[in-house]
């Protein structure tokens, strides 16, 4: 037998002890944090006598600070503490022994809650209840409610009572516990008619004490004729609003009247719930009444106390499920179901038997009981190949049992808690106003405390595709939110025709169902597809399914010469099971086209190689352009068997600036000077950048300037960028302007981003002289200075001329000299904008027998300035 399980349970072993039981739980055990089950006497007792019988506690993971309350009411004492501290419990069994006598004729109910303290830090808690009742001296115990053990008691009595009686006791006993109101409507007719109609409404009361209507259910009108059930008078069902009526024939064949009785059954279409055992389903009735031929009223509340009247609010949470699952599947059931309830041995659904068992205490938990019918529609649809097991919603499934039944496991459960909670929320179980039921949490009450979010991620976290929560909370968005938003009936029809067994092969199917590109990009590229992915992505991003990008952060502006590092968290599933196989995705900013993909890769970090971020700033899009902005996925998938993904990131959006350098025309960058020693000795294009951009507006005027801070910037003129945005070696000139190491470049659009760059600006000095005669005059002059400052001329230290820089920075003047040896060093000192600033020349030969030095004919030349000032 293989079960497929719910949030919380409890399973069990029948036992007879008061020593604490430590062993493993078994393959197919259910458990929460933590679970609790009562062992029974396994014989009966008398009044009077002690009875031994013990808390079984079953761990899903270790827990700290287990400690269990029991409470008892009626004629019952505890044979010992109400409180047994336990300490540490491992994964696995413990029972807490709780001996107890019942001292007197009646009913009673033992109560043990057990607590606790998860890995997490978090209370953990499970309650279960042991009820028991007198007959005939006697004590019957039952861990299936009190129904079962009035009925053992009720057996005590049975030599006494005699069969016909006991028989009689018993259906009464099966049968009691509603509210009824019984009447004729009207005085009885002088002359009673053949037939009598007979109407009324079949209610239940919820567990906030609100009344409503017991839906479609099944309720015979019989004949009290003295037979074991009654002669048949109406076989029928109630309508949403739980109302029934019927003719019956007012007289027996006999002439007798008839005395007609309202049986209502907690069965429907495509359900019954039954108690462990039963042959039939649960009923209420009404004790018969005279027919006089007056139409005759009937009705009939159900309690929320007695077993086979809270069977009642059971048979209305099937008949939501029903009327859900006839929804999506084109108007028509998927078969029987019987829920066993109350069934000491856990709420659970098996697939081999159609049989959901039900706790008694999850007698008013909607989540719960549409879960497990969340199991039957998956497996009648083929959609589940869940290995069933002990799980838990804080759990990574594949850290517990293996990435293969991890993954399986939590989609099974994970799709059934979704099947729940939409159910509700599509048929509008919430305006009922019965407590916990429609709402977007998943709630088990009286056995546990679980109160857990499925429309957020509040209170606990989402572990990624081997966690069932995640699987309930990913399906939820992908019904509920705006950005997603597949009909309900859609999702089911995907699943099913996908046959999906894990959420990863589910997931392809549904984004396709919902016009959304596939993560594996194997479709030709669409923009809105694409874009409508992203949806996903950064919804399973928050579900810690796929990649998180940690950096660089959304918006970030890059650099285009230089690659940045990206950073990602990645997901997936539990620590075993992590994404680890990536890539880098590079789209344009409307993703019609995407740009660059790295190479796959295990680590979480990225950086670009140069060539590879070049071929990313440089890449256009499906307009031919290159744009501004790019938007940036990581793709990651998990390559264990069975591999898993690929699931994308959420997005991020990043600029990369315009760029824009300068590179000297000639050996450097300085302005041309109309100097005499200069004359006829410098390049053309001294006075010449070259200008390079990228990523710029196409065909797109810019215009240029130098700027330094407390000098007025300096205008360049206009230069215009081409289709592509793109500008290459351009020239451009600058003035006569003082040498800086670092003006700043700026090429500023009417609109849009402003490039920039720094360039260096170098001074020079040129000198020149007769070389025919020791004595000869030098011309010496340059450009690039700052403006009005002094500057010295000196041969080998010695100073020989000082002259005064012009407004731009040009300087000019001569002097006349002996050539003081064959070999010297010239040096002009001079103030620049970055400070005082020395050019040297060594080896400078003025003797009339030297070699020609630099050009000029039968003159001495030298140029200085190869050097960047400062």
């Amino acid at each position: 037998m293989q079960a497929h399980r719910r949030l919380a349970a409890a399973a069990a072993t029948i036992a007879a002890t008061a020593t604490l039981i430590i062993a493993a739980p078994s393959a197919d055990a259910e458990a929460q944090s933590l679970t609790a089950t009562w062992t029974a006497p396994v014989a009966a007792a008398d009044v009077g006598q002690g009875i031994d019988s013990s808390v079984e506690l079953l761990a899903g993971e270790p827990l700290t600070g287990v400690a269990v309350t029991v409470t008892a009411t009626g004629p019952i004492v505890l044979g010992g503490p109400a409180r047994r501290e336990l300490g540490d419990l491992p994964a696995g069994t413990r029972a807490a022994g709780v001996p107890f006598t019942v001292t007197g004729d009646g009913r009673g109910t033992l109560h043990a809650e057990a607590t606790g303290i998860d890995g997490a830090g978090n209370p953990v808690s499970a309650a279960v209840e042991l009820d028991v009742a007198t007959g005939a001296g006697r004590v019957a115990v039952s861990r299936s409610g009190m129904l079962d053990a009035r009925e053992a008691a009720l057996g005590f009595e049975r030599a006494k009572l005699g069969d016909a009686a006991y028989a009689r006791r018993l259906a009464a006993l099966r049968s009691g516990g509603a509210e009824q109101d019984v009447h004729a409507d009207g005085p009885a007719p002088a002359t009673p008619p053949v037939n009598t109609p007979i109407a009324g409404t079949i209610r239940y009361t919820a567990v906030n004490d609100s009344l409503h209507a017991a839906r479609t259910i099944k309720v015979e009108v019989r004949d009290s004729d003295g037979t074991t059930n009654g002669a048949l008078l109406a076989s029928l069902t109630t309508d949403n609003r739980g109302r029934y009526n019927a003719t019956f024939t007012t007289k027996r064949a006999d002439g007798q009247p008839r005395k007609p009785f309202v049986k209502a059954f907690a069965q429907g279409e495509g359900f019954q719930v039954k108690g462990v055992g039963a042959s039939v389903p649960h009923i209420i009735q009404s004790t018969p009444v005279t027919a006089t031929g007056a139409a005759l009223t009937v009705n009939l509340t159900a309690n929320k106390t007695d077993d086979n009247n809270t069977a009642f609010d059971v048979a209305d949470m099937l008949t939501t499920a029903v009327a859900y699952t006839k929804r999506v599947n084109g108007g028509a059931t998927l078969g029987a179901i019987t829920a066993s309830f109350p069934n000491a041995n856990g709420t659970n659904f098996n697939a081999s038997t159609g049989v959901a068992q039900v706790l008694k205490l999850d007698r008013y938990d909607w989540d719960v009981m549409l879960h497990e019918y969340g199991h039957f529609v998956s497996r009648k649809m083929a959609f589940n190949a869940s290995p069933g097991g002990s799980h838990s919603s804080s759990q990574n499934l594949g850290e517990t049992i293996g990435k293969d039944g991890g993954v399986k496991l939590a989609w099974s459960e994970g799709f059934a808690t979704y099947f729940a909670i939409s159910a509700q929320n599509v048929l509008g179980v919430k305006a009922m106003n019965i407590p916990k039921a429609g709402d977007t949490f998943y709630d088990d009450t009286e056995d546990a405390t679980l109160h857990i979010a499925q429309a957020t991620n509040a209170g606990q976290a989402s572990l990624g595709e081997d966690n069932e929560l995640t699987v309930s909370r990913a399906l939820w968005h992908i019904y509920n939110d705006g950005a997603l938003g597949i009909a309900d009936t859609l999702i089911i029809s995907t699943l099913k025709t996908a046959g999906a067994t894990t959420f990863s092969a589910a997931l392809a199917p549904l984004m396709a169902a919902d016009a959304a590109a596939k993560f594996d990009d194997s479709e030709p590229v669409d923009a809105a597809k694409v874009l409508h992915s992203n949806d996903y992505g950064c919804m399973l991003t928050t579900q810690a399914v796929a990649p998180k990008i940690t950096a660089p952060a959304n918006g970030a502006v890059l650099k285009p010469d230089t690659p940045p590092t990206f950073t990602w968290t990645p997901n997936g599933a539990g620590p075993s099971n992590r994404l680890n196989s990536f890539t880098v995705q590079f789209w344009s900013e409307n993703f019609d086209t995407k740009l660059f993909e790295s190479p796959s890769q295990t680590a979480v970090t990225y950086t670009p190689t140069d060539a590879d971020w070049k071929k990313v700033v440089e890449a256009k899009d499906k307009g031919g352009v290159v744009p501004p902005k790019l938007q940036v996925v990581v793709k990651g998938s998990n390559t264990t068997a069975p591999a898993t993904g690929p699931y994308k990131s959420c997005k991020i959006l990043i600029a990369i600036n315009p760029l824009i350098k300068a590179r000297p025309a000639a050996a450097f960058l300085a302005s041309q000077s109309p100097s005499a020693a200069c004359s006829g000795l410098l390049p053309f294009n001294l006075n010449q950048f070259l200008l390079t951009g990228l990523r710029l507006k196409a065909s797109t005027q810019y215009a240029m300037r130098f700027a330094l801070a407390g000098r007025p910037d300096v205008a360049l003129g206009n230069v215009t960028s081409d289709a592509n945005g793109m500008i290459t070696d351009l020239p451009v000139s600058i003035p006569a302007i003082p040498a800086h190491p670092k003006y700043t470049l700026f090429a500023k659009p009417a609109s849009g981003t402003t490039a920039k760059t720094e360039v260096a600006v170098s001074w020079y000095a040129c000198i020149r002289w007769d070389r025919f005669n020791p004595d000869f005059t030098v011309q010496w002059g340059g450009a690039g200075v700052k403006p009005s400052t002094a500057l010295t001329h000196a041969w080998n230290g010695t100073q020989t001329a000082t002259t005064t820089a012009g407004a731009t920075g040009l300087y000019d003047g001569s002097y006349p000299i002996h050539c003081p040896q064959s070999l010297n060093t010239v040096t002009v000192n001079g103030i620049t904008l970055s400070g005082p600033s020395t050019i040297t020349h060594t080896g400078v030969d003025c003797t009339p027998a030297a070699p020609l030095q630099g050009a000029g004919g039968s003159q001495g030349v030298v140029v200085f300035g190869d050097q960047p000032p400062g």
